[in-house]
């Protein structure tokens, strides 16, 4: 005797599935390789929904809260009387968005001119992940020549890699310099944005 063994298939529409947790990496896995027209037209719709998952752009207004503190060098040359010194700064930052970071850079001020803008730049490095970078313009408000450095800048992101690539815009940073008077050419600085 034979006996019959009916056996049920339930089909389901890759829309229906769910897709592994993981990121967008597995929901991009988990797509299917088109074979006709109308599914290259369903692949291309279905790719741009999952666009969400790119980064979003941070403001610098945010991504820069925290503290930063550190050393001066002061440079100066004294064939050059007429130009301000040049502030080397080597220090860390806390920032709650980025973490800690190393801080690289400069500022100088005006010079003896009649009337100009102190101006710097900072380099940011993730601790931990030295291709995370953030590069940082610094200038200040328009002062006469020969004044003291500002402690109010406008930071401008000028460059950007890594963890650090989604941000952008300008905020503004205090920053104050304090330069040992037993020794002119080193210091300390603190600020915080």
């Amino acid at each position: 005797m034979i006996s019959t063994l009916a056996v049920r298939l339930h089909l389901e529409s890759p829309e229906a599935r769910s897709v592994p947790s993981g990121g967008c990496s597995a929901a991009v896995a988990a797509h299917v390789a088109p074979v006709s027209h109308a599914a290259e037209a369903h692949e291309h719709h279905h790719k741009h929904k999952h666009d969400h998952c790119a980064v979003p752009t941070i403001s610098a207004k945010y991504a820069l809260k925290g503290w930063l503190a550190g050393q001066v060098q002061v440079q100066s040359d004294p064939r050059l009387p007429d130009i301000a010194p040049t502030n080397n700064l080597s220090g860390t930052a806390k920032l709650p968005l980025l973490g800690r970071v190393t801080v690289e850079g400069y500022v100088q001020g005006t010079g003896f001119v009649l009337e100009g803008q102190a101006s710097g730049v900072i380099k940011l490095t993730k601790i931990g992940d030295p291709k995370s970078t953030l590069t940082l313009q610094l200038q200040g408000p328009t002062q006469p020549g020969g004044a003291p450095l500002p402690t109010q800048w406008t930071a401008t992101v000028v460059d950007k890699t890594g963890a650090f690539s989604h941000i952008k815009g300008s905020t503004t940073l205090t920053l104050t310099l304090t330069i040992d008077p037993a020794n002119p050419t080193h210091g300390t600085f603190h600020g915080y944005a």
